[in-house]
């Protein structure tokens, strides 16, 4: 096999191997991709990475911030209550955001945490 017969089949394999993260990717809507860039920027420290309050500074933390994967939080959340406690806070632990997030981007982080809800 020549290194240039090696190398082609290489790349193939790798485009392959990652067609279906692409295609995924591809999937996923803007909205929820910007999103999930604005919260594991500004709220991951807090209510984790997954979205279940595994932040490096939960621990310090009362009361402790939303668990976004539990079934519990979800009952009676309205997308505007949740875009006011993102936009205005809610506790002295969770700041507003107002000054740091246009409002696109709230919308975004609101439609990436929904992601986290279980049906």
């Amino acid at each position: 096999m020549t290194a240039k017969e090696w190398i082609c089949g290489s790349l193939s394999a790798m485009t392959l191997a990652l067609s279906p993260q692409l295609a995924l990717a591809q999937q996923i809507p803007a909205e929820i991709q910007k999103g999930k860039t604005v919260f594991e920027q500004n709220c991951a420290v807090c209510h984790g990475v997954a979205g279940d309050v595994g932040g490096v500074n939960t621990k310090e933390m009362s009361p402790v911030p939303s668990n976004f994967t539990d079934p519990a939080f979800w009952k009676g959340k309205t997308d505007a209550l949740l875009y006011r406690t993102i936009l205005n806070g809610s506790s002295r632990e969770m700041p507003g955001y107002r000054d740091l997030l246009t409002p696109q981007e709230i919308r975004d982080v609101l439609e990436y945490i929904k992601t986290f809800r279980k049906s």
